[in-house]
């Protein structure tokens, strides 16, 4: 089982933004769509985590590395900036899109933009800024608060052909791809060579970002792209194993990762404890190094994250991002790393108090001790700040509007400060939209006789300076209301401004005059600056070297109380050069990060008075709302808990909890907050007791729970909170759940959820004494799930490869299959012979019945099936071998989801998995027979109803006629693959066209046989007697069946299957053009008769599952429901629910986005 990270083992507060990648584009349409039906539910949960942490934005990100692959979406994004029509269709999807699934903004990661090798062309460059211009607008005007960003590559050969300087006008920030700088592709490659290199070495990264700072983009705009993963290879010389000796290849896929050279840092750490290794640092590239045997790889872990955090703030940068947080290990391991390295020191967390009405959103200091009944909690406040000369409010938040003195009545005008953009760009004044928005505006101006000795009217701070326009020398000031408006009526105090009324200015001009020291009030001196905040210039005099040493102006603050102060301040070193008014590349830019402030702003040091611009001084608003949030009492605890049990109910439900009318697998998070203590509601009040005590053992804060909770549930006979906290670590369904799905599955089903973590307990609610429940293997024998066979399903044709597939070479000394003599053909005659004889070294002989719908003509049709490896002839480490399907949990017959598993595990070494071809050989025997009927297999006509001529079977389709076309994957040279039919069967795969074959347990593949076959998956006379007689295994092959929709759109099987699905239509386009080059012979199309083909079929064996399962579930349930609840119903009824629901889910249909 993995030991990577899920939803709810993400720290809040450390993340500002997560991108969840990726969704997709409709080519025809052009309207957005979930990448997979899948990932709906992890919209919801995903966005639900805003819920428990308000500052967290969560966006959707578009496109991918793949998107450009061939394929429908090769050119998709081409099409999209091209076109506005085209893309009025996807902002109009997209504004939809966003709102119904609580996004925040949206990502486009459109990687390959003109590159010709990944299907871009020359327009995109113009084009594609264009075409974000135009979606900020259609998205800022559908009145939805959202944001846009666009991912980078860091390589210089993709990164060229974007056009940076017209996109960041119209971005939040670029999320820079600054890892994959190395990897196997490589190999080969005359101008990079396969050496072994970091995959994210700073040094090379450094150099990347230079293309960023030639274009003149702010660094604030730049967030530097980590990675939680690692690109691993196979040395080529097991004594040379430093960086720049040579790799043969990447190395062995990852248990988890199940790809060649990735091994994700959940896998890294796995590595590091089974082999007691010792990473190396190599401090200049900042990576870590590690190597045992023949492997080698460069990641990062806390060292590394922080020298690459350390060198993102020392450029200025808006902020690091990392690929991908579900990379880390379930223990958040590196993310909280990645909190240090950044400096993001609150992580958030939803407590729900059970004993007041409603939710509070509320803050934990990442480093705090909890107390026995409760925590003091924090809620950070930001503050409002001048932005950079050319950039935005950041989303959602208002620029704030000029009043007071020379300020627009007619129109509207925002308090800005052109100081140090030097006439390119202006600083915005914004305030965040959780503070009531000030009163601004620029006193002391007096028609160009400035004079900033007046100061601002009382009940006024000043946050800055301008000397602009001013002819004698002195300044004006930027004035905000904090206590009392324009009218000088009070006001509340406004929170945006709080931490500015800490600290003050000293004297000025003569600036060296005032020492904070001897201000009682704000006695540390935070800042000094020739210019103050930007606009007040000191005095200053002219040394023997003609050079102006400026007096410098002190910024006094009071920071006495840690919760209302500046914190973090900083002087960042940055330039940016090549703009309007920036020659010179030495402009100091005058930006702060986007996590901080600008305080001060000197234009007189570090060469700013030369070169022009401004340095800043950039602070972390250190402003904190305390509470002291008490746990529930433990006698509110037990009341929340003994009330429920009592009386148990689920919502919307009529019956009580023991109709068992609710499926488990129905249940789900939802955008309402839970529900809290007070309402009357003793699920609500149940649930949320639930959720902080399984949020609080995940976050090892587990005292409440030992103490109480558990003590409660377990003297009501069922599983603890710490029994299932355990669980969840070890079940895979489990694991995916949230806190809160958790805590209601609980409370519909305690009794079901009990059996599946304790299987020989009790059941309380029986009458005689046991649980009976689909995992009771003690005391319902008929209901036994674990090592299930393949007896009884009707496949009277069981496949000879069902043998022990993790033992495949104990005592075989012919692995391999051998292909004999085919490819040693001599002549077209000795091949036909060979044909004919049938013997062609694992060739098997198929046929089907040609029946032409107009004439009614009839013909036996024979062709060959290509020789493939059975399970026990597999080469050893073959990469299919991390491609084996099981149940998620075998021993519950109710879930009929299957998982990727990991084949070292030595528990499933006695158990059968079977090579699989994901579309069955019946299946293109029934495509071959479709090609004369035209009869799909729902029933349907086809769309072209001429049947393709028996000639071509009987004339082309076993004759050597494809010639001068490439070898399919693997390249076989059976017949050099000039015979039509051969071409077919070999893009089904074969001995050498072996990268998509899996491995799938026998029970499973024998159903999958069935249902692609049309066939009933269980005689109707054997169902009608086994759900009354025998229900456990009714539901044991209902269940299988389910299975087999769950196993074709698992993410790791159905890439498989559409690629099978491509190979095989590529080539029927072949076989297609060799025919029509006669044109005196009747034309055909194989490729569109496929399109048409393989889709219904897939839709009809979705049909056909969902019509099997839905009927024999209903017609169980009206049995079981009349029957004695206490009795064996009580555990047949909620496996029937969940199987219900299971297929609800599978219905949707095999997924098809993938096939060409």
């Amino acid at each position: 089982m993995s030991s990577a990270i899920t939803r709810d083992g993400i720290p809040l507060g450390v993340y500002t933004h997560i991108n969840f990648a990726f969704a997709t584009i409709d080519p025809k349409t052009f309207e957005i769509r979930p990448g997979s039906s899948y990932d709906i539910d992890l919209y919801k949960r995903v966005t639900a985590l805003k819920r428990q942490d308000p500052d967290l934005k969560v966006f959707i990100a578009i496109g991918g590395w793949t998107f450009n692959d061939p394929g429908p979406t090769e050119r998709t994004f081409s099409d999209l900036a091209a076109s506005e029509t085209n893309q009025r269709a996807f902002f109009r999807s997209l504004v939809s899109f966003l709102a119904t699934y609580d996004f925040d903004g949206v990502d486009i990661d459109w990687e390959y933009p003109v590159t010709e090798d990944r299907n871009g062309r020359e327009q995109d460059f113009a084009n594609f800024p264009k075409f974000i211009r135009n979606l900020q607008g259609a998205i800022q005007g559908s009145g939805r608060p959202s944001g846009v960003t666009v991912t980078l590559p860091a390589s210089y050969w993709y990164l060229r052909h974007f056009d940076i300087k017209e996109l960041v006008k119209y971005v939040e920030f670029f999320n820079i791809m600054s890892y994959d700088m190395h990897g196997p592709w490589e190999k080969g490659n005359i101008w990079t060579g396969e050496f072994l290199n970091g995959h994210t070495n700073l040094t090379e990264i450094s150099g990347a970002l230079d293309l960023m700072w030639r274009n003149d983009i702010p660094p604030s705009k730049v967030v530097l792209g980590l990675a939680f993963y690692a690109r691993a290879f196979t040395v080529a010389n097991v004594n040379c194993k430093t960086p720049g000796c040579l790799f043969a290849s990447g190395a062995k896929p990852g248990r988890c990762s199940h790809e060649i050279s990735i091994l994700l840092n959940s896998e890294i750490d796995e590595i590091v404890a089974e082999k007691g290794l010792q990473p190396v640092l190599y401090k200049d590239a900042a990576v870590k190094v590690m190597t045992w045997d023949d492997q080698w790889l460069a990641y990062d872990d806390e060292e590394t994250l922080g020298i690459k955090a350390d060198f993102a703030r020392s450029l200025c940068l808006g902020g690091v991002m990392v690929w991908a947080v579900s990379h880390d290990t379930a223990a958040a391991k590196y993310t909280k790393a990645l909190a240090k390295a950044a400096r993001r020191d609150f992580v958030a967390i939803n407590n729900i108090d059970a004993t007041l009405p409603g939710g509070v959103f509320l803050e934990v200091p990442s480093s705090g001790v909890s107390a026995p009944t409760g925590y003091q909690l924090y809620k950070q406040h930001q503050q409002c700040k001048w932005m950079g000369c050319h950039e935005n409010c950041p989303s959602g938040w208002q620029w704030v509007r000029r009043t007071g003195p020379g300020a627009q009545t007619e129109t509207w005008e925002g308090m800005s400060d052109d100081t140090a953009c030097d006439g390119d760009g202006q600083h915005n004044l914004c305030c965040p939209p959780t503070t009531e928005q000030p009163e601004c505006g620029w006193y002391g101006f007096n028609g160009g006789k400035c004079d900033p000795t007046d100061g601002c009217p009382y009940g006024f701070k000043a946050i800055g300076s301008l000397s602009k326009d001013c002819n004698n020398g002195k300044y004006q000031t930027a004035c905000c209301s904090v206590i009392l408006n324009s009218q000088g009526a009070a006001i509340a105090p406004v929170e945006g401004l709080s931490v500015y009324e800490t600290c003050e200015w000293g004297a000025w001009p003569k600036c060296d005059d005032n020492d904070c020291i001897t201000n009682y009030w704000m006695s540390t001196t935070l800042s000094q600056s020739s210019t103050g905040s930007g606009g007040s210039i000191c005095n200053y005099e002219t040394d023997f070297l003609h050079q102006d040493i400026y007096e410098k102006r002190d910024y006094c603050c009071d920071t006495s109380n840690i919760n209302n102060r500046w914190k973090d301040c900083f002087t960042p070193f940055g330039y940016s050069g090549g703009a309007a008014g920036r020659e010179n590349e030495r402009f100091c830019d005058s930006t702060c990060p986007s996590y901080t402030v600008r305080v001060s702003m000197d234009l007189k040091s570090d060469g700013c008075s030369i070169y022009g611009g401004g340095r800043p001084l950039c602070c972390v608003p250190g402003l904190f709302t305390a509470e002291t949030v008490e746990f529930p009492e433990a006698t509110a605890a037990r009341d929340v808990i003994k009330t429920y049990l009592h009386q148990p109910s689920c919502p919307n439900l009529d019956d009580s909890l023991l109709t068992r009318s609710l499926s488990l697998e129905t249940i789900d998070d939802n955008s309402s907050a839970l529900v809290a203590r007070g309402s009357g509601d003793s699920y609500g009040d149940f649930v949320s007791l639930l959720t902080i005590a399984l949020t609080a053992y995940q976050l090892g804060q587990s005292e409440m729970t030992e103490t109480v909770v558990d003590e409660e549930l377990r003297a009501a006979d069922l599983a603890s909170v710490s029994e299932v906290g355990e669980w969840r670590k070890t079940d895979p369904r489990a694991a995916s759940w949230s806190s809160e799905k958790l805590a209601k599955v609980y409370a519909c089903d305690p009794i079901t959820l009990t059996c599946m973590i304790k299987v020989n307990r009790k059941c309380p609610f029986c009458v005689d004494g046991t649980c009976m429940g689909p995992n009771d293997l003690y005391h319902y024998p008929s209901i036994i799930c674990e090592d299930e066979k393949d007896y009884d399903d009707g496949d009277s044709t069981p496949r000879q490869s069902s043998v022990n597939l993790l033992k495949r070479h104990e005592g075989d000394s012919s692995a391999i299959i051998t292909l004999g003599e085919i490819a040693e053909r001599e002549d077209e005659q000795s091949y036909h012979e060979h044909i004919e004889r049938g013997v062609a070294a694992g060739r098997e002989q198929k046929s089907f019945l040609y029946v032409n719908r107009d004439t009614g003509v009839q013909k036996t049709i024979r062709y060959y099936q290509q020789p493939y490896y059975h399970s026990s002839t597999w080469p050893l480490n073959h990469a299919s071998y991390y491609r084996m399907f099981d149940y998620e949990n075998e021993a519950d017959c109710a879930d009929p989801k299957v998982i990727n598993i990991d084949g070292a595990d030595v528990s499933l070494w006695v158990r059968h998995y079977q090579t699989e071809h994901l579309i069955e050989f019946q299946g293109i025997r029934m495509f071959f027979e479709f090609l004369g009927s035209r009869t799909l297999a729902s029933g349907r006509p086809s769309s072209v109803l001429t049947p393709v001529p028996l000639l071509f079977f009987t004339d082309f389709f076993n004759d050597l006629v494809i010639f001068n076309q490439p070898p399919l994957p693997g390249g076989s040279v059976v017949a050099e693959m000039e015979m039509p039919s051969d071409r077919i069967m070999e893009a089904l795969g074969s001995v050498d066209n072996n990268e998509n074959f899996v491995h799938l347990i026998d029970s499973i593949n024998g159903m999958k046989k069935r249902v692609w076959a049309g066939d009933d998956p269980v005689a109707s006379r054997r169902m009608a007697t086994m759900i009354t007689g025998d229900p456990g295994d009714a539901i044991v092959y209902i269940r299988r069946t389910i299975s087999v929709i769950y196993y074709l759109n698992h993410r790791n099987v159905n890439g498989h299957l559409a690629a099978i699905s491509n190979q095989i239509r590529a080539q029927l386009f072949i076989i297609s053009n060799a025919w029509n080059s006669d044109a005196t012979r009747q034309q055909i199309n194989l490729a569109r008769d496929w399109d048409e083909w393989i889709r219904d079929e897939l839709s009809q064996i979705t049909y056909n599952v969902q019509n099997f399962a839905l009927n024999w579930l209903n017609q169980m349930k009206a049995y079981w429901i009349a029957q004695d609840p206490t009795g064996p119903a009580c555990w047949i009824l909620p496996a029937i629910d969940r199987l219900w629901a299971s297929t609800q889910v599978s219905g949707r249909g095999i997924l098809v986005s993938g096939f060409t």
